[in-house]
């Protein structure tokens, strides 16, 4: 349909692009070898290339050969095996909305309880969300 062309083609596209544009624009700038100076007014380079764009390709170089390294060794990671969907208990809450610090769209972060139900707090029941069956009560 026209929206997910829109929601899903052209946002993402155009975010996207902004965002590689500011990259690159950063990167020419920060390469600058007068981008950075010493109190004593010198550059601050590496091999002749500024130090923040240096440090900051790097970083991205480090960061994806770690990525790497673990997508060899736990692929299960990156094919969204490790952890079971729907698997967690939690804490059932009746009535109004407590207000807690978060940002305005994070919603309601619900209660994780222990599959034994050691931490169910006393008079309270646990859910498993998407799910209408109860758990049993509590011993």
């Amino acid at each position: 349909s026209f929206r997910n062309v829109v929601m899903r083609g052209i946002f993402p596209l155009a975010g996207g692009l902004m965002l590689a544009a500011a990259f690159v624009y950063g990167l020419i700038s920060y390469a600058a070898p007068d981008w950075e100076v010493d109190s004593n007014g010198k550059n601050i380079t590496i091999f002749g290339i500024g130090a923040d764009a240096v440090l900051g390709v790097g970083g991205i170089l480090v960061g994806a050969v770690l990525m790497a390294i673990w997508w060899i060794i736990k692929p299960d990671f990156f094919r969204g095996r490790t952890l079971v969907r729907g698997a967690d208990l939690v804490l059932v809450r009746d009535g109004a909305r407590v207000p807690a610090l978060g940002l305005p769209d994070s919603g309601f972060q619900a209660e994780v309880i222990a599959p034994d139900l050691s931490n169910l707090p006393p008079g309270q029941r646990a859910a498993r969300p998407g799910d209408d069956t109860e758990p049993p009560p509590a011993a």
